[in-house]
């Protein structure tokens, strides 16, 4: 486990992350399909940054029954946290878990492409919304690789391993 204040920067991070996430929502309204209960991008076995996975791992509020397999939970296909079609992790959940489903900004080679959940991208219109609606994934990106690279170094961590988040279950 590792001392709290390592994750200073992360939980800035994040709370910037949902402040913007929250805008979009309370924008969009009912235009976004995404809502508890909604758990069609909840992928199996998700792979994540090494200050992500010990951020879940070193928070005394990851109950004992978030990392407890049993019949209450999804089918194989799901997230190992899913149960019920909630999260059981939800506070604590990875950058890609809050931003899934939003309207993103993709930047590569090729130019600038608008990406969002199939189900979102159709009621808000993606192609018409201006750039501030959008998330800049390649910014964010870059910010969440740098809180990483700074929590790893304080750790002697690997900053360019990806932790698969059902190895919480591993680590008991």
């Amino acid at each position: 486990m590792f001392d709290r204040s390592l994750f200073k920067r992360y939980e800035e991070l994040v709370r910037k992350i949902d402040l913007f996430c929250a805008d979009l929502s309370n924008k969009f309204g009912s235009r976004l399909q995404c809502r508890p209960g909604c758990a069609l991008c909840c992928g199996r076995d998700i792979e994540v940054l090494p200050v992500e996975f010990h951020f879940v791992r070193s928070r005394p509020d990851l109950s004992d029954a978030a990392l407890q397999r049993g019949p209450g939970f999804q089918r194989q296909d799901t997230c190992a946290f899913l149960q019920r079609n909630r999260c059981t992790v939800y506070p604590l959940r990875p950058v890609i878990c809050r931003t899934h489903g939003l309207p993103l900004l993709v930047r590569s080679a090729a130019g600038e492409q608008r990406d969002c959940c199939p189900l979102n991208a159709a009621p808000l219109g993606l192609d018409t919304l201006a750039r501030s609606e959008l998330l800049d994934l390649e910014t964010l990106n870059t910010l969440l690789s740098a809180v990483n690279l700074l929590f790893c170094r304080q750790t002697g961590l690997e900053p360019d391993q990806k932790l698969r988040l059902s190895g919480l279950f591993d680590r008991q």
